[in-house]
């Protein structure tokens, strides 16, 4: 999380007075153009532009810039962060094309200008008391800018991914971010994106065929404890096997092939989650949720054994 710590770091330091920022808000529009209009020479290829391999990766990590909220923008805050996507490339270069791409749709190749790049514009004043900008650049293995929607995110990321879980992909999927980032909109709506691609499998020809059903279970660990959020917040024990691979025991598992049913049990756990107040949210989740779906098959359903795929979502919210 090392990026993610400079990045906050950076935008923190970020104080202008009132004085100055007209004259501050001209300067990053300049660097922002400039750094969009410019090509960043790239030696490696994003994961996401091949399939195969973000298959061969196990951690992906991918920005989402959310834009300024409306009390911000009254207090009059300066935004200094620019993350770069195909539509700005493009509105800055010259061309044209579709909202929110971050790669030639035409050839399925990364776009080499900046793509995957996250740009701080740090205000600063010299001794003289002229104004300038420092520019901190940053690398992910992808970036969405604030003209993305959340299905650009998921079909980008996870949608391959899911597709896979009737076939044993393994995922686990997370945001970070402080109170306010963003985290709980953009869960929200991946985790109901997903629930329509599992059922869509589950509920496929080849799906019903295999008698294959949705297994949830849906845990919360809080002040070092963990409950059972499906089963009156049963306190559940964690345990390494043989394997080393950590159990959780006594967590429940429910299955069902009906979308409604799945829905109804996930809003049944976040009702259970723990919750608190902040300043910048009045219902924040104090504590990880973290909901299990698995794919099995008929005959797999009651014997806990043979798995074909797994989901883990941490921290999902309701699904409306």
């Amino acid at each position: 999380m090392k990026f993610f710590k400079d990045v906050e770091k950076k935008i923190n330091m970020v104080k202008i007075d009132d004085a100055d920022r007209a004259e501050f808000k001209s300067l990053v529009a300049v660097e922002r153009k400039a750094f969009l209009a410019s090509p960043i020479s790239s030696s490696t290829s994003s994961i996401l532009s091949n399939r195969n391999r973000r298959r061969r990766r196990a951690l992906t990590v991918v920005v989402r810039k959310r834009p300024l909220f409306d009390v911000e923008k009254e207090r009059g805050l300066l935004d200094v962060v620019t993350a770069a996507n195909q539509k700005q490339i493009q509105h800055y270069g010259g061309g044209g094309g579709e909202e929110g791409r971050l790669y030639d749709q035409q050839h399925g190749e990364e776009d080499t200008h900046t793509a995957n790049t996250i740009v701080v514009h740090e205000p600063k004043t010299k001794y003289d008391l002229s104004k300038s900008i420092s520019n901190h650049a940053f690398r992910f293995d992808g970036v969405f800018a604030e003209s993305c929607k959340t299905n650009d995110v998921y079909d980008r990321i996870l949608k391959p991914l899911v597709r896979d879980l009737d076939r044993g992909a393994q995922i686990a999927v997370f945001a970070y971010g402080q109170t306010g980032s963003g985290k709980t909109y953009t869960m929200q709506g991946l985790t109901d994106m997903a629930l329509d691609d599992v059922f869509r499998i589950v509920l496929s020809p080849n799906g019903r065929a295999r008698g294959l059903a949705v297994c949830i279970s849906y845990f919360e660990i809080y002040c070092s404890k963990v409950y059972d959020l499906l089963n009156d917040r049963a306190p559940l024990v964690l345990r390494e096997d043989g394997e080393g691979i950590v159990q959780v025991v006594g967590l429940t598992e429910h299955s069902t092939r009906d979308p409604r049913v799945l829905r109804a049990l996930i809003d049944c756990g976040a009702n259970c989650r723990s919750v608190g107040t902040t300043r910048v949210n009045a219902d924040s989740s104090r504590s990880h949720g973290v909901l299990q779906l698995l794919i099995r098959e008929g005959r797999q359903l009651n014997s806990g054994i043979g798995i074909g795929g797994c989901f883990n979502i941490l921290d999902p919210k309701k699904c409306y």
